[in-house]
Parts: structure tokens; C-alpha cells; sequence
């Protein structure tokens, strides 16, 4: 039997993560099983709600808006004027003594204030910040201006929702002492098909009988997971292929061949499967990856993609190896080297950083991390980084380009001035688009 969600499962700012497989899978049994998608021919049968302060704490006040026309008329001796409506308690109707959603709301006050209730029985569905990306679509317009939680821009939603058509509501709910919590989490377009979040465990649960067999990756075992609402990612490595590597490739630094599976039920992205290569030291090194957008794929395509995807796997746990093998035999130390001549050793850094640059410059560092990172990381690998006496090959460069991205952060850390240390988002665009190509770089031209 599944488990239940709490209501605290329905803020935005749920997350969990953790290392075992079978607590991941229980997981997305029990969101999907508290996740329904419902087709409307259109919005019309919701009024729009915006949130004011005050009020009590469980059912605050606010204003309830007709789509198409979010004012009333109001006739006084002076003729016809339009004017807001009154003012009133926000609640649903099938909560007693207005308790029930005092966390949700409070979550609402503070952030975009806005729920749907529907007409026909009086729920009331919060509508998460995640949201307002697909009812943007829905609109035909970008989400920009939808950001700022205010009257006016509620105002602009009401008139607008009424020409929607054809539209999937993505909704989590929970049920807790008799009272219904609801959430929209998604506007998705009317020909969504739904998708269970447990689709993804069972296509890597296939997947992995085919890496051991056919590949000869040996078992797949779960190294951490991770999820929130906008998606969900499970990572993998198998370790006896990388012991087995490390051993036949003679590797002085071990990399680890590593699997991500990542998918999202609101429309905040594609599934994905993502090779990586992860360090001694934990640095990532990104290979190849496959994508493909949800679309209620028949058996033939599910069959099509999982082969697409084994040969995406094994073209980057074998073609990288290689590359590696091949970079081993490229020699930057010049061949005259002494280790006892100063001027010899002088001569060798000068090389060895001539070829860091050439790399760093051909796989696009500066546009990734910026100018001025870029001379910092100068800084830190004339800091003392490159071993003057050692013989270096183009794999012993490339092996060190790999931890950059944590060496140069903690450098910045290190040092007093405006250079802040890189964002989790930069590390991830700087491995993403210019440590990924390292292992490719043309070493002819040096």
C-alpha cells in the first residue's frame, strides 16, 4: 500500500532527496497517486481569487473575479460604472469552521495570492508559482509579465482566462481529517496525455537488465536522488565497469562512468537521460546526453527510445575511454626535458600552460564563467598548479581541466575583493558547455 503525502507536500517549496532506490520509487508512486490531470473545455467554469492581507488565518479576504469580466456594473444616479467586487472571505466550501488550508495560504500571501474556485462545487484550488509558465502558454503570451503578484495583474488574468481552450489541469492533492487540499501545478495544453511519474523507474529498471547484458556495464547501483515538483532525478554509476576501466586503460586518475534520469509531470522539462564521468574528487565531466518531449509515446516508440538511448550509452562509455587512450600518447613536456635543468623546467610551464590556454580558449571558458573569471583562473594556474618538474601528456591536462570548475571556485573563495565565487548555475553551464568538449580538444595546434 502506498503512503500518503502530508499537506506540506503541497508547498512549492517541497523537496527530498536521499541514496536508496526503493525510497525513490515509493516516492513517485505516492505523488502520482495524489496527482490527477483535468481536461476543461475551458477556464470559464473557475472564478479567479486574489488574496488581500487580513482576514483569519485559515479563510483570508479577497476578490472573486468572473472570467472574461473580472468587474461589476453599478447604476447610481450619475449612470453606469464599472467598479471591483465587494471584498470577501476566500474559502471552500466543504471545509468546516474555515480550517484547512492556513499553510497554503499563508504560502499564497507571501507569493503570487492567486487560487481558482470552482463554480460548480465550490473548491478551491491553490495555484502554484510553477504554474504560471504554462498558463502563459495557454494565453499566448510569455510569463514575464505574470511574475509580479498584484490586483492589476489578476485583473488582466480574469479578462484573459476566459478565451482559453482546451486545457489539462496538472493537480496535487491531499486529504487530511476529511478536509481537501487541492493545487494546480500546471496549465498544460488539451491533448496532454497524462504521465505517471513511476514510468520513469520502470524505464530504467529495463534499461539496466540491457546495460548489464548486451553492454557488459555490470550492475547499475543508485548513488543519490532528488526530488521537487518542478522535476525528479535519479543518478546511477556501475562501478565494476569503472573499476574494470581504471584497471585495463591504466588511468592514474580513477573516473567513474555515471548514468541521470530526469523528468518532470508540469511541463518544466523534457525527459532526459545524461552520461557523465565523475572524479576521485567528485568533480563532473558531462557526456552525452539524449532528450525527448512528453508525448504519450506509443510501445514502438518507448521500444524506439530505449534503444536510441542504449546507443547513446554506449557510444560515450566507449568512445570517451578511447579518446583518453589517445590523449595519453600526446606529450606536452618537451622531448628534450631535463628535471635537473632550471632552465629546462622553466621551459616545460611555459608548455604545459601554452597548452591549458589553447584548451581553455577552444572550448569557450570565458563566454561560459566571463572575462574576469577567466583571469582569475589565469591566477590560480600560475598560483603554483602546474609541476614544473613532471612530464605532462595532453590526458594529464585534460584530467586537470576537469576539476576546475571546483578548484577555481575555491580559489575565489580564498581571495579578498568583488569576485564572488561561481553559482551553482555557472559551475553547471561552465561543466555543461566547456569541460564537456576538454577531452576533444584539437592538441595539434598547440
Amino acid at each position: 500500500m502506498t503512503a500518503s503525502l502530508d499537506p506540506a507536500f503541497l508547498l512549492d517549496d517541497f523537496y527530498c532527496f536521499g541514496e536508496n532506490r526503493d525510497e525513490f520509487e515509493a516516492l513517485l508512486r505516492a505523488i502520482d497517486g495524489q496527482t490527477v490531470h483535468i481536461r476543461e473545455s475551458s477556464l470559464t467554469d473557475f472564478r479567479l481569487a486574489y488574496l488581500e492581507d487580513g482576514g483569519g488565518e485559515c479563510c483570508p479576504e479577497g476578490y472573486l473575479f468572473e472570467p472574461g469580466q473580472p468587474f461589476q456594473k453599478k447604476t447610481d444616479g450619475s449612470g453606469e460604472t464599472l467598479c471591483l467586487p465587494l471584498r470577501q472571505q476566500i474559502r471552500d466550501a466543504s471545509w468546516p469552521d474555515c480550517r484547512g488550508g492556513a499553510g497554503l495560504f499563508a504560502e499564497a500571501l507571501k507569493g503570487n495570492r492567486t487560487l481558482l474556485l470552482e463554480r460548480k462545487n465550490g473548491a478551491l484550488l491553490f495555484v502554484s508559482d510553477f504554474a504560471f509558465t504554462t498558463l502563459a502558454q495557454r494565453l499566448g503570451m510569455t510569463a514575464g509579465p505574470l511574475q509580479e503578484a498584484t490586483l492589476e495583474r489578476n485583473l488582466f488574468l480574469a479578462r484573459k482566462m476566459a478565451k482559453v481552450r482546451e486545457c489539462t489541469l496538472v493537480i496535487r492533492q491531499v486529504e487530511k481529517e476529511g478536509i481537501k487540499l487541492h493545487k494546480i501545478f500546471a496549465f498544460l495544453g488539451g491533448k496532454y496525455r497524462e504521465m505517471k511519474l513511476f514510468g520513469l523507474c520502470e524505464l530504467y529498471g529495463e534499461l539496466s537488465e540491457h546495460f548489464a547484458g548486451r553492454l557488459n556495464l555490470g550492475p547499475m547501483e543508485c548513488r543519490f536522488w532528488e526530488i521537487c515538483h518542478e522535476r525528479v532525478s535519479i543518478h546511477f554509476e556501475f562501478p565494476d565497469y569503472g573499476n574494470e576501466l581504471c584497471r585495463r586503460e591504466g588511468w592514474s586518475r580513477p573516473l567513474m562512468p555515471c548514468l541521470e534520469f530526469v523528468t518532470s509531470d508540469i511541463g518544466e522539462s523534457s525527459f532526459h537521460v545524461r552520461t557523465y564521468w565523475r572524479t576521485e574528487e567528485g568533480s563532473i565531466v558531462p557526456g552525452r546526453e539524449y532528450s525527448r518531449r512528453h508525448r504519450g509515446d506509443s510501445l514502438k516508440a518507448l521500444d524506439q527510445m530505449e534503444e536510441e538511448i542504449l546507443t547513446m550509452v554506449q557510444g560515450e562509455f566507449t568512445l570517451f575511454p578511447k579518446r583518453l587512450k589517445e590523449l595519453k600518447l600526446v606529450r606536452i613536456t618537451p622531448v628534450d626535458f631535463e628535471p635537473g635543468s632550471k632552465r629546462l623546467r622553466q621551459k616545460n610551464a611555459r608548455c604545459v600552460s601554452r597548452a591549458f590556454w589553447h584548451i581553455l580558449k577552444s572550448i569557450g571558458a570565458a563566454k561560459a564563467i566571463g572575462k574576469k573569471r577567466e583571469m582569475a583562473l589565469k591566477e590560480y594556474l600560475d598560483s603554483g598548479q602546474i609541476q614544473d618538474d613532471k612530464i605532462y601528456t595532453a590526458y594529464d591536462i585534460v584530467m586537470e581541466v576537469f576539476r576546475l570548475p571546483e578548484m577555481l571556485n575555491a580559489y575565489l573563495g580564498r581571495q579578498e575583493g568583488s569576485m564572488v565565487p561561481m553559482s551553482t548555475e555557472t559551475i553547471r553551464k561552465f561543466r555543461r558547455e566547456s569541460i564537456a568538449k576538454a577531452a576533444y580538444a584539437d592538441f595539434s595546434q598547440i
